[in-house]
């Protein structure tokens, strides 16, 4: 019985049609789903990281990228530092087995969905067990990364505050500078 709802469920082609699984397929998962089908094509998720070295170590060095860091501080404030998901990396790498952070805004940086994706699984993880709140809104990620933050995440972290879209008072201003410049 359970192999034939598996199968109703699962409505990929016996064998793949004879095409090679994709690198990341393994045999307990997915077994013969619809995205192993001839014709559904998996893309690989936006990311991004520094031009050059010399641009990563600009963020990477900057006392207020140093002081987010320090061991112990309660409130990680990244926002407006031209961090990529390759900086994130050292990011999650410091909330794992953190219980001091509990406040983390990486709002206006140049976050894409597959870092959204590294620090929702992180988070999920146990990562930051006490963080109470995240701001992440004015990144660069896509509809997929706000499902992950909107969707995913919730059911993991039921008491976390996500703030993926900016504050509509945040606008406030930027819309009475526009009327003045329209007159």
């Amino acid at each position: 019985m359970n192999e034939d709802m598996n199968k109703g469920m699962n409505r990929g082609a016996e064998n793949n049609n004879g095409y090679e699984r994709p690198p990341w397929y393994t045999k307990d998962w997915p077994k013969d789903c619809q995205y192993n089908s001839p014709g559904c094509v998996l893309h690989e998720m936006d990311t991004s990281e520094h031009k050059t070295d010399v641009h990563r170590d600009m963020v990477r060095s900057g006392a207020r990228w140093q002081e987010a860091l320090v061991p112990g501080v309660t409130s990680m404030r990244l926002s407006f530092n031209q961090a990529t998901d390759e900086d994130l990396r050292e990011v999650i790498d410091r909330l794992k087995g953190n219980e001091d952070v509990t406040d983390l805004d990486l709002s206006h940086n140049c976050i894409k969905d597959a870092g959204i994706q590294a620090l929702v699984a992180a988070l999920a993880g146990g990562s930051a067990p006490n963080l109470k709140e995240l701001k992440v809104y004015s990144n660069e990620f896509g509809e997929l990364g706000e499902t992950m933050l909107t969707k995913g995440l919730p059911v993991f972290r039921k008491k976390l505050e996500v703030h993926w879209k900016e504050p509509s008072w945040a606008h406030i201003g930027q819309n009475k500078e526009a009327a003045v410049a329209a007159t």
